[in-house]
C-alpha cells in the first residue's frame, strides 16, 4: 500500500507471530513473540521494557516489515558474580598497606 499525497496512514497494528520450532505436538507449549513496528516501539518503549521484564515475553522489531532486533529478558545474574574472582595472592597480601603515598586530589 502506498501513501497519497496528503492523506495520513496509520500504523500496522501490532501482531503476534509463532516462533520457529514451538509447536502443541509432543507436549511443546507454543510461544507467541510480539511483533511491533520502530515507530511503534520508539513511542511505547518504556513500556514495552517494563512489560518484557515482567512478562519473559520477547518482542521483534520491524523495519518496513523485516525484523530488525529482538527484545528479550535479562536473565536474573543477582548471585552469579560471588565466588567468581580468583585472588592471586593472599589475604594478608592483598589487605596490606603500599608504601607509595597516595593523594586522591592530585592531578
Amino acid at each position: 500500500m502506498t501513501a497519497q499525497a496528503g492523506v495520513e496512514q496509520e500504523p500496522a497494528p501490532e501482531r503476534p507471530s509463532r516462533r520457529s520450532g514451538a509447536g502443541q505436538s509432543g507436549g511443546k507449549m507454543t510461544m507467541v513473540m510480539q511483533e511491533i513496528s520502530a515507530s511503534q516501539f520508539k513511542a511505547k518503549c518504556l513500556s514495552l521494557l517494563d512489560d518484557v521484564a515482567s512478562t519473559g515475553g520477547e518482542i521483534v522489531v520491524t523495519k518496513r516489515g523485516r525484523p530488525v532486533a529482538k527484545v528479550v529478558p535479562l536473565d536474573s545474574r543477582e548471585d552469579d558474580l560471588q565466588g567468581s574472582v580468583t585472588y592471586l595472592v593472599d589475604e594478608d597480601e592483598l589487605l596490606a598497606p603500599i608504601d607509595v603515598v597516595w593523594d586522591a586530589a592530585a592531578d
